[in-house]
């Protein structure tokens, strides 16, 4: 769930959706960290309400926030910090410029 909603939050906001990054740039963001808070149990057919938050953009890696809502109340809130990495080395390197430009203006 949070994956799905950051790989949409990639493609609707920063303008360059998983497939791009994966195929066309040819690289990837695979998660370094991950952490997750349940404060409230969802049940089936409830719908979360998702919202993604900069928290601190790095040369080389993104630290979000997705919190988890439904009728206003707090589901959960998790953490995940992503790092951009060729997929020729695997190691990390800098965010392409038009991505940076583009997570800067949401923090």
């Amino acid at each position: 769930m949070v994956n799905a909603t950051i790989e949409d939050w990639f493609a609707a906001v920063i303008g360059i959706d998983f497939a791009q990054i994966h195929i066309r740039m040819e690289t990837a963001i695979p998660a370094a960290t991950l952490k997750l808070d349940f404060r409230l149990p969802s049940r089936i057919g409830e719908v979360l309400e998702m919202v993604v938050e900069v928290e601190r953009l790095g040369r080389t890696s993104v630290s979000l926030k997705v919190t988890a809502y439904c009728r206003e109340q707090l589901r959960f809130e998790s953490w995940i910090t992503l790092v951009h990495v060729p997929k020729t080395s695997y190691r990390p390197e800098p965010w392409p410029e038009q991505m940076r430009t583009a997570i800067a203006a949401q923090a």
